[in-house]
């Protein structure tokens, strides 16, 4: 835990000089526990000072996570259980934050976080994951007084790429119109380019539990794609449709959905060839079992890097499943020429 001011200035002179955009493992001098020790503490202690001057370094880095995730996303998100706004004497705090700091986004969006996983009500891990809520879980009066509370603070709050991200959650989840989701994507990529957490969240709105639909979400994704490929290859494909496997298609991805494979491939191949962290290369393992491609499965499981991560498997058995279907022998083995919608050894 970070306990002085001193410690905090050498963890932000760290950050401030590592280069902006994603490094091999940044998370090894500022990884989430140590911004969660930073904000419990301060917050605690009401030293918003401190917080403010954090908050502002991870804004002005950039910085990414190895996974491509921005700091200052995972900043809020940490943030959120330490101000529990449902809890009335935390508000009056927070209001004076504000209050000193009338032109920070910072306050700002603490406060709708807040207000935001409040209104998910027992459907928090829902706000958190992306996945579809239960509509009676939600309060939908409140988290429609969120976006306006975002819209009307827009003006301060915009210049933290986090402003879109939550406006996409809240907006996704009031399943405001396609045209209004694309537009703050795009307004969004043009102050950050790199905010993937931005697509993902917007990509909510075009699997069907949300009005949306196979095509709807091919066509999102293929647009993605085309914006993202001059400045980080294909990955955002594969993001996309990873997100939409774990909240909606589950192992039924290459039944249901119109997830081109011939695209999906090389954006995963991208994705961990760009970001090599665990949870992609699980991510890959899973969707290239799914779409019956023996050699990239073999190739990904059977990597000396590759770590399983139980949950990200959907099912016990699937991984046990996937080694036998894809020993190591298939590593550089010809592409089945079986149709992927059959081939696929997960059903």
């Amino acid at each position: 835990m970070i306990r002085s001011t001193g410690s905090l200035c050498v963890g932000l002179s760290l950050l401030v000089a590592s280069p902006a955009g994603a490094t091999e493992n940044p998370e090894d001098f500022w990884g989430p526990s140590v911004i969660e020790a930073m904000i419990n503490q301060s917050y605690a202690e009401g030293d918003f000072d401190r917080i403010e001057v954090f908050a502002q370094k991870l804004r002005e880095s950039h910085q990414r996570f190895s996974d491509g995730k921005l700091f200052i996303s995972l900043f809020y998100e940490q943030i959120t259980p330490s101000v529990n706004w449902s809890f009335l004497p935390n508000r009056a705090p927070l209001a004076a934050w504000k209050s000193r700091y009338p032109n920070s986004p910072t306050p700002i969006l603490v406060q709708a976080v807040g207000r935001a996983y409040v209104a998910y009500g027992d459907a928090y891990q829902a706000f958190l994951t992306g996945a579809v809520p239960d509509h009676n879980a939600i309060d939908q009066a409140e988290l429609e007084s969120v976006r306006k509370f975002l819209l009307a603070h827009g003006a301060v709050a915009k210049s933290d790429p986090y402003w879109f991200t939550l406006m996409a959650t809240v907006s996704v989840a009031l399943e405001r119109e396609p045209e209004e989701i694309l537009a703050l994507v795009d307004e969004g990529l043009k102050a950050e380019p790199y905010n993937f957490s931005l697509v993902v969240a917007a990509s909510a709105r075009f699997i069907p539990e949300r009005g949306g639909g196979a095509t709807k979400l091919e066509a999102f994704a293929g647009t993605m794609l085309d914006k993202f490929k001059d400045i980080d290859g294909p990955g955002i494909y594969a993001r996309i449709y990873w997100q939409a496997l774990a909240t909606h298609y589950k192992l039924t991805l290459f039944k249901t959905s119109s997830v081109d494979w011939a695209k999906l491939k090389p954006a995963i191949a991208s994705l961990i060839a760009r970001y090599p962290v665990g949870t992609h290369r699980n991510a890959g393992a899973v969707m290239a079992c799914l779409a019956g491609d023996r050699a990239m499965t073999a190739e990904l499981l059977w990597d000396d890097k590759f770590i399983p991560i139980s949950n990200f498997w959907q099912d016990p058995d699937a991984l046990g499943y996937c080694r036998n279907w894809a020993p190591r022998t298939q590593i550089g083995s010809a592409p089945d020429t079986v149709p992927l919608q059959r081939a696929a050894p997960l059903r």
